[in-house]
């Protein structure tokens, strides 16, 4: 069943998005957009979320492969390392943001 209900949840990501997960065993993802900027939560997003997107779900960062903000491009970069095979990614050019999308293949 579909809910058009919304949770904001305040805090930092590391500690509030892992006990969200925990706390809901049956969420999944379908986009996920991360304008973090920096490496720790960004990592723990692509992390924790992995495992819960959908095939065919969408990963949406806005500051990939920033000179000024490198945190979130080495955080996918790593992140594709381990995760490559199951994500089609995409260059948004022309655009200052989003800058990359990841979709779920596998």
């Amino acid at each position: 069943e579909m809910s058009n209900d919304v949770e904001i949840v305040k805090g930092y990501i590391e500690k509030t998005l892992p006990k969200l997960l925990r706390d809901n065993k049956a969420l999944s993802f379908s986009l996920a957009y991360c304008d973090t900027d920096l490496y720790g939560p960004t990592k723990v997003i692509l992390d924790e979320v992995h495992p819960r997107l959908m095939k065919g779900g969408l990963f949406v960062f806005d500051e990939w492969n920033q000179d000024d903000l490198p945190g979130e491009g080495v955080a996918v970069r790593e992140f594709l390392k381990r995760h490559g095979n199951e994500y089609e990614s995409e260059s948004v050019r022309f655009t200052r943001k989003p800058s990359l999308i990841l979709k779920k293949i596998k």
